[in-house]
């Protein structure tokens, strides 16, 4: 999963290996996903405070049509939104 929370790998069942966004060097949202090979993506207040994530294009469209794209989105109670690759 690609998340820049830290820790909902806990929460996601089966059990998955994290992915995190690189604020060292910072590099494009559409990078860090093609680069992560995640098989589901958490879309949280965590990711779009790295700086150009929210004026990515690839996270505009995966907001905005995640399907287009090939993931399911989960919205959850808290308001993430989690993409899961189908």
């Amino acid at each position: 999963m690609f998340e820049a929370d830290l820790g909902w790998c806990t929460y996601y069942q089966p059990s998955c290996s994290r992915v995190w966004p690189s604020v060292r060097r910072p590099e494009s949202f559409s990078r860090m996903i093609e680069q992560g090979q995640a098989d589901a993506i958490m879309l949280s207040h965590g990711l779009i405070v790295i700086a150009g994530v929210e004026d990515d294009p690839l996270y505009r469209q995966l907001r905005a049509n995640p399907r287009q794209h090939g993931y399911e989105p989960v919205t959850l109670p808290n308001g993430n939104v989690l993409l899961l690759k189908r």
